[in-house]
């Protein structure tokens, strides 16, 4: 629960951070730019608000009454089942579970993360509506000179796709090359070079068939000879 309620801050923060820095204060960008901004069109509007109201509103109409909605109806054989696995703790669904109640557990964690959430919008709008300079001050006065690498690792979004790059694209180009090396000098030269010392002894051997008799008759003898030796040799 007190990751869920430091998400929340977070989420609520950042999220009204980025709406603050691209609705209020000063245009921030090229002259160019700002000339030829203008509203969508109906084609762009009309589906953004068919699309909208259903978001807003089917949450809050489907979940009325609180653990007893459509949605709790809905979900609850998979929440039964995950009880039952292990996934969720038994208390959960434990007899005398009476469902939300506002003045109550139920209550006050919700009036918590409402708070927390309130918390997190109204620091986006103190920095950078009313104080833009804030937020940089703030980042000046982490301690152990800690705030810029911080801020930089921020903006740099903890320099997760520049390791994604490095290691899985320049890393999968540089295990493509290897292997595309090993095949064509290896695979392929050990392929390739029986091929040419078939091809070279053949056309050794080649020179040998001249298709006269004589020099037939000379590698005959020549055969004998060498037999005659080997034998004699044996027989010492």
């Amino acid at each position: 629960y007190v990751v869920g309620t430091v998400v929340a801050f977070m989420t609520a923060f950042y999220t009204f951070r980025m709406i603050f820095m691209t609705f209020w204060g000063e245009w921030r960008g090229p002259r160019a730019v700002w000339d030829h901004i203008h509203e969508s069109g109906p084609t762009m509007v009309a589906p953004l608000v068919i699309l909208a109201v259903p978001t807003v509103l089917a949450g809050l109409v489907l979940g009325i009454p609180p653990e007893g909605g459509v949605i709790h109806g809905w979900l609850e054989e998979v929440f039964h089942d995950a009880e039952e696995a292990g996934i969720l703790p038994g208390s959960i669904f434990a007899e005398g579970h009476h469902g939300f109640e506002l003045i109550g557990l139920g209550g006050l964690l919700l009036l918590i993360g409402a708070a927390v959430a309130a918390a997190g919008i109204w620091l986006a709008h103190r920095w950078y509506v009313q104080r833009p300079e804030s937020a940089g001050r703030f980042v000046e006065r982490i301690p152990f000179g800690l705030g810029p690498g911080m801020y930089r690792a921020s903006v740099n979004k903890y320099y997760v796709d520049d390791i994604y790059q490095l290691v899985w694209s320049r890393g999968g180009v540089l295990v493509s090359n290897a292997l595309w090396w090993f095949d064509a000098k290896v695979i392929d030269g050990a392929v390739n070079g029986a091929g040419w010392m078939a091809r070279a002894i053949g056309g050794g051997l080649r020179k040998s068939q001249t298709g006269r008799v004589e020099n037939y008759g000379l590698g005959i003898a020549a055969g004998l000879v060498v037999v005659l030796i080997m034998f004699a040799t044996v027989a010492r």
